[in-house]
């Protein structure tokens, strides 16, 4: 095979052979051939080898293919196989890898169509919360540490495992949310799983494949109740956090609902005059599924006074948040702020305060134990809850006045001072 420099001049001047084919190899480009035909058409193609095996790739007939353009095209499958590739088979289509928001907005489309348990919303809420924080969950978190937190731009196969126990020991060691910990691991696993899946990622890359979780997962029943002088103390050290923590706090101790449900109350909620909180079924705890009915919460005069002294915002109705228009949200740093003022010595949550409340109905003021699970909204269970429907809003609104009593009489007694520090109706 003859082997010379190509050249648009040398080309059109190469003679066809009598018969059959002849072929030039350029030494420019080595590999690069111009075949001629005795019919007279001339056409360039790579010769090469794949483990030890002859092959040819065709670029097409001269002049429709220039010289320019077929060197361009040798010297880029030369190229592919330096690279250990096959210059004949086409390039497979390289896909976008998705990030972890889109496969998480693909999982939840997967469990809206049945596929998903029933507790997937929770699920779906928790790995937005922890795995994809923002400023408007988080806002006292440094934007330094969300962007190193959040999956939520990052391409879901290069998410490792080192990730995920960055934002499983932020929940456990910054937020100290022991029983969160298991709920986000499990979530994760459920997103990479379903990643796993469809195809995004390999096992290897499924950063939750055997990472044991990190809080014991023996579920132990909260026993914790603080002392009368513990309660006063964190009312007190209420004066230390922020108007809209220390309103949600106190409103916590004087209705014993949630902390959730007090931090998205909204006015709309309100009525008889402030005198009523309807807490809508949709934000209330349901028992084992079976779905709750609307929950009813006569505020003591107290309870009023902290809600009315909450500004109005025309952008939206929330009682406590930002403007009105989102719930109460900086929980963790309100908490640490609260802890460190209050100085109890021995470990306790806010849903602590509610167990509290309701342990002091008992034993400090002999309530009946109907009328302290009707304000807690617990289902009443026999007979007793499938034949007494009545709301018994009276009788409930005098257990409450008369808990806001007592909890000012103990703060007066705790300040050594005639001045009762409740706010007045």
């Amino acid at each position: 095979m003859p082997k010379c420099r190509l050249t648009d001049r040398a080309i059109r001047a190469a003679v066809p052979p009598g018969a059959g084919r002849t072929e030039l190899t350029d030494t420019e480009v080595p590999g690069l051939a111009l075949r001629i035909t005795d019919q007279g058409v001339k056409s360039f193609a790579l010769r090469y080898r794949i483990g030890g095996q002859p092959r040819r790739k065709t670029y097409g007939p001269y002049p429709e293919v220039s010289l320019e353009r077929a060197r361009e095209l040798a010297r880029a499958d030369r190229q592919t196989l330096r690279d250990g590739g096959d210059p004949s088979v086409p390039p497979r289509e390289v896909k976008p890898v998705p990030t972890f928001r889109e496969i998480v907005a693909r999982w939840r489309d997967d469990k809206e169509h049945g596929k998903g348990h029933r507790q997937w919303k929770t699920a779906l809420r928790t790995v937005e919360r922890y795995a994809m924080p923002d400023a408007e969950t988080w806002p006292a978190l440094p934007a330094a540490r969300r962007t190193e937190l959040s999956l939520s731009d990052r391409p879901i196969n290069q998410i490792d495992r080192k990730d995920a126990v960055r934002i499983l020991e932020w929940v456990r060691d910054d937020l100290g949310l022991f029983g969160t910990v298991n709920s986000v691991h499990v979530a994760l696993a459920s997103v990479f799983t379903f990643a796993l899946q469809v195809g995004e990622i390999s096992v290897p890359q499924h950063p939750l494949v055997r990472l044991s979780k990190m809080v014991s997962p023996v579920k132990r029943r909260r026993k914790r109740v603080l002392s009368v002088n513990e309660l006063v103390t964190v009312w007190k050290a209420c004066d230390q956090i922020s108007d809209d923590a220390a309103a949600c706090v106190r409103t916590i101790i004087l209705t014993l609902q949630r902390r959730s449900e007090v931090s998205g109350l909204r006015r709309v909620e309100i009525s008889a005059g402030g005198a009523l909180w309807t807490l809508p079924a949709e934000r209330r705890k349901q028992d084992n599924g079976h779905t709750k009915g609307d929950h009813y919460v006569p505020l003591s005069s107290a309870a009023q006074a902290i809600i009315a002294a909450r500004p109005s915002w025309t952008a939206g109705d929330h009682v406590f948040g930002r403007r009105g228009v989102t719930p109460f949200q900086a929980w963790s740093a309100a908490v640490r702020k609260l802890k460190a003022a209050a100085g109890l010595k021995t470990p306790w949550t806010i849903h602590d305060l509610r167990r509290t409340g309701r342990t002091m109905w008992s034993e400090q003021l002999k309530l009946p134990y109907e009328l302290g699970e009707r304000a807690l909204g617990h289902s009443l269970g026999g007979e007793v809850g499938t034949y007494d429907q009545s709301t018994r809003l009276e009788d409930l609104r005098d257990c409450f006045e008369r808990w806001a009593a007592f909890v000012a009489l103990k703060v007066t007694q705790f300040e050594g001072t005639n001045v009762v520090t409740l706010p007045a109706a």
